[in-house]
């Protein structure tokens, strides 16, 4: 399954907070197939989320702002 969700977002603060909600409600999508989802703005990816076939765990990637905002980095 893949999902791609764009939106605006006012800074990585946003973004952060966003993926973080979207990670938080993948428990409700089926847990046999694998899953991927992009959080986009109109810049390009900004997270992406990815799920194996059976496994309860995803993998989760920031990029651009969010990820310097995660690290510490201006």
């Amino acid at each position: 399954m893949t999902v791609n969700i764009t939106t605006q977002f006012y800074g990585a603060s946003e973004i952060i907070a966003f993926t973080q909600f979207v990670a938080d409600k993948t428990n409700l999508l089926p847990s046999g197939i694998p899953i991927e989802i992009s959080i986009n703005s109109m810049q390009g990816m900004e997270a992406f989320l990815s799920r194996e076939p059976n496994s309860n765990e995803f993998c989760l990637l920031y990029t651009s702002d969010a990820a310097d905002e995660l690290d510490g980095v201006d």
